[in-house]
């Protein structure tokens, strides 16, 4: 079902909650390129849905062929600006195509660290806890320069004293760690 919260109305078009994908990535593509080549000969602007919000929790993509079907699917809509992945057993998310994702949720994954997270130029919010974070390997601004608030907690790396800190070095964007609000945001 396609459902987004604007105001207190509910607006059809912008999100998709928890679809379960039945069909092969091969299939997926083969009927998205259909569909766009019947729109083009029919002159006809695409009236696919351009959803913003993606809600894919416990949809077991740690599973290759779901985790294939999840890559197409990404691949197929690069509007998505927030993602929900919590609860799939995910340990390395590298190779999806993100490229307008502002928030993504994987908590409770299997993620052991920063460097099984893609490059994501344009993410401000990351959510990923109850995974088996144990340092800050592979976070960097660089890697997201725009990351505002990150939540970590209920991960090993938590437990080092001065972990706080750390992410602050290698993030100086940050505005906020496992919901505590240190600073100001810059502007």
């Amino acid at each position: 079902m396609l459902r987004s919260l604007v105001g207190s109305e509910m607006c059809i078009r912008d999100s998709l909650t928890a679809p379960r994908i039945r069909l092969a990535p091969n299939e997926l593509e083969e009927k998205f390129e259909l569909i766009e080549q019947l729109h083009l000969a029919a002159g006809a602007q695409s009236v696919t849905p351009q959803p913003r919000v993606l809600n894919l929790c416990h949809q077991s993509l740690g599973d290759a062929y779901q985790y294939d079907c999840l890559r197409a699917f990404l691949r197929m809509n690069a509007t998505i600006e927030t993602l929900n992945l919590d609860g799939n057993e995910l340990e390395d998310i590298t190779d999806l195509h993100m490229p307008n994702v502002k928030k993504l949720y994987i908590s409770e994954n299997n993620f052991a660290t920063f460097s099984s997270i893609p490059d994501m130029p344009n993410l401000e919010e990351l959510y990923m806890k109850r995974n088996f974070i144990t340092s800050t390997l592979g976070l960097s601004s660089g890697k997201f320069p725009r990351l505002k608030k990150i939540c970590i907690f209920a991960n090993p790396y938590e437990a080092k004293r001065d972990y706080r800190d750390e992410l602050v070095k290698c993030l100086p964007t940050l505005i906020a760690i496992d919901f505590y609000s240190f600073k100001a945001a810059k502007a």
